[in-house]
């Protein structure tokens, strides 16, 4: 008999540790979870109060918390056991909510690429009044003041906010403000770069112009350093650069939200401040 009752109380106690487990189980009581997966370079993450929130794998994000990522950094974000979505360099990404039906998310700037399923529920992004909805699709986004840029590789996704309701699987929207143009996704990037016509200057700067894709994020690489800049609505760019005494050879590479890359290298302006030099004397005659 006394070896029942110890075998029902060890049952007992197990199902309570079950028990206790399911309870502390976010998706077992059908809520969802947005963690930190991945972190790569300098992260930062700012809660509701303005408070830096420590940032390692497996922190958990709160609606108001802003994730930040610097020029050579990236973050992902896991929700469930598919759905992630990863933050591009240079972007920042607002949480607005997280519930069991959907998560908000508010990217005020940069890009990021997000891949959903449909166990996690749905991923709704917005910008700027401007919205976008997935449920089991593969999209990325761009946003840099009125442009933003919304392709879809797996599926399609919903718009808001804007004069095109839906984005068809592989396809584009180009949207300035709220006004939308549909194309297919690029296979290849355009870079066009209009060098300085004058080949000697003695200013200290320089504008470079060009065209590339709408969105695509164009950086300059040379003894100036590194300058970026993104491609606006029209796919234009202009960026002023420093010159140094000398030539100034440069790369420019410009990389789109679907990984197409296409690089240039080329000389700007030779900047000479010390002038032509004579030598010799004066002769007299007699």
């Amino acid at each position: 008999m006394r070896k029942w009752i110890g075998w029902l109380l060890g049952v007992l106690v197990c199902l309570a540790g079950l028990m206790a487990w399911w309870t502390l189980q976010p998706s077992a009581r059908g809520e969802n979870v947005l963690v930190l997966t991945e972190v790569d370079g300098q992260v930062s993450i700012e809660n509701v109060q303005g408070n830096p929130v420590e940032v390692k794998v497996g922190t958990a994000l709160s609606p108001e918390d802003l994730v930040e990522t610097s020029a050579s950094s990236r973050a992902v974000l896991g929700l469930g056991r598919e759905t992630r979505i990863r933050l591009g360099p240079e972007s920042a990404l607002r949480v607005v909510s997280v519930d069991g039906d959907d998560v908000r998310l508010e990217l005020e700037g940069g890009a990021l690429q997000a891949t959903v399923r449909p166990d996690s529920g749905a991923v709704r992004v917005t910008n700027g009044g401007r919205s976008v909805l997935a449920t089991n699709a593969d999209f990325s986004i761009v946003a840099d003041e009125e442009l933003l840029v919304v392709g879809s590789t797996r599926g399609s996704i919903s718009l808001s906010g804007v004069d095109v309701t839906r984005v068809e699987e592989g396809s584009v929207a180009t949207i300035v403000d709220r006004a939308a143009e549909i194309g297919p996704v690029p296979q290849s990037l355009l870079l066009n770069v209009e060098w300085p016509r004058v080949a000697r200057t003695r200013e200290t700067h320089t504008l470079l112009t060009g065209t590339s894709t709408p969105g695509a994020q164009v950086q300059v690489e040379g003894d100036l350093g590194v300058r970026r800049v993104r491609a606006d609505g029209s796919g234009a760019f202009e960026l002023e650069l420093p010159l140094s005494e000398g030539t100034n050879g440069v790369r420019i590479t410009a990389l789109d939200l679907f990984g197409n890359r296409a690089d240039v290298d080329g000389e700007l302006q030779t900047r000479d401040t010390k002038g032509p030099s004579f030598s010799g004397g004066v002769r007299y005659g007699n």
